[in-house]
């Protein structure tokens, strides 16, 4: 007999945790795994990434199209409520022993929503964080209640897990598993990178990921052309990517096209590989915004930060980044300090072998009544 073991991968920030654990699980014969993609990963609005994900995979077992058609909150809730019924219907259907979903984002209440009626065990990666500017905070904390094995990127995330009622054998501290891709990672060249987007990589530039602050969207203008306006002030190229598909993400878009279209050393890189994201990562002078790259992937690339805002806050943040607010003041003052930085590249999130920790934790607990949990108190 083999146990069906379901993936949910709804964003590329997703996939970058995802595909450590099914190489690995692949690698166990006791195992059929079964990957279900959905959100904003086929889209054509953000770069369809589904495409890296077929490419590396060879295979998905279904393609769950749910992405908002608008940038309102009733069309986000309406996919989801799709969501929750397409995957309903899957799980009905093929009946996966196991459930393995990811972090944080709202496309990944659809599979955990959706496998509760059927006593599905789900084992959720990247529980425990904290982001206090974001609405990711509530999803995450609603996905480790309803899940019933945990791994931690930290000592400090397993903590907060117990702090919610978590059973202590139920919880792995694993690391991130997307840091074992970059350290087997083969980074493209700046010449590369000069071929392929048509832009001289060979001389300084500053790589700029910012997000919406979805607990503070209503300030999402202010917060970017206060970053523009800052920008506007350095002599060297800036590369702009794509924010995530957030509430509020176009008015971000909306300004970035407008400052590289009146700005030569300005350039926006709207459909970018992961890939070509972390070898950005590798060869720029540094980093700003607000992405968890910055702070989770960062001083294992060994790259400078400048992290913006509240988007973040809460997590553990290592010695390569500045945080800073959202003022120009402030910002101008990280981009000074930041040039000038010394830093140790030391990262709370390594592990050695995450994904082989993930599969071998798993194994001992298969068979041991897993959808049966009980709230520990703390004592």
């Amino acid at each position: 007999m083999k146990y069906k073991i379901c993936f949910a991968i709804t964003s590329r920030a997703d996939f970058s945790l995802a595909y450590p654990v099914i190489k690995e699980f692949k690698k166990i014969k006791l195992f059929k795994t079964l990957v279900i993609t959905s959100g904003y990963l086929s889209g054509n609005k953000y770069g369809k990434k589904i495409d890296l994900v077929k490419k590396k995979l060879k295979k998905i077992d279904l393609e769950i199209k749910n992405y908002p058609s608008k940038d309102t909150r009733y069309e986000i809730t309406n996919a989801l409520a799709n969501g929750v019924l397409k995957f309903s219907k899957y799980f009905d259907k093929f009946r996966p022993d196991y459930l393995f979903v990811f972090a944080d984002k709202f496309e990944m209440l659809a599979p955990v929503m959706g496998s509760i009626q059927f006593k599905i065990p789900i084992c959720h990666i990247e529980g425990g964080d904290l982001t206090e500017g974001a609405i990711d905070d509530n999803i995450r904390h609603a996905i480790t209640k309803l899940s019933h094995l945990h791994f931690a990127s930290t000592k400090t995330y397993k903590k907060r897990l117990i702090q919610l009622g978590e059973e202590p054998s139920r919880i792995l501290v694993s690391g991130s598993p997307s840091l074992d891709l970059i350290k087997n990672f083969k980074f493209k060249t700046k010449i590369d990178l000069t071929k392929k987007y048509k832009l001289d990589f060979n001389k300084k530039f500053i790589l700029c990921t910012f997000h919406p602050v979805t607990n503070e969207i209503q300030n999402t203008k202010k917060y970017i052309v206060n970053l523009i306006n800052c920008l506007k002030k350095q002599k060297t190229s800036i590369i702009f990517t794509s924010p995530n598909a957030d509430l509020s993400s176009q008015v971000i878009v909306k300004e970035i096209k407008n400052f590289s279209k009146e700005t030569k050393n300005v350039k926006y890189l709207e459909k970018l590989n992961y890939s070509d994201y972390l070898s950005l990562m590798k060869n720029c002078t540094f980093m700003i915004g607000n992405s968890s790259s910055g702070i989770i992937e960062s001083a294992t690339i060994k790259a400078k930060v400048i992290n913006i805002g509240t988007r973040q806050k809460g997590r553990l943040v290592p010695q390569n980044v500045i945080s800073c607010g959202y003022s120009q003041k402030e910002i101008n003052r990280s981009i000074f300090k930041i040039q000038n930085l010394k830093t140790k590249f030391f990262n709370p999130y390594y592990k050695k072998d995450s994904a082989k920790k993930i599969c071998n934790f798993f194994l001992s607990k298969i068979n041991k009544n897993l959808a049966n949990k009980k709230f520990k108190d703390i004592q």
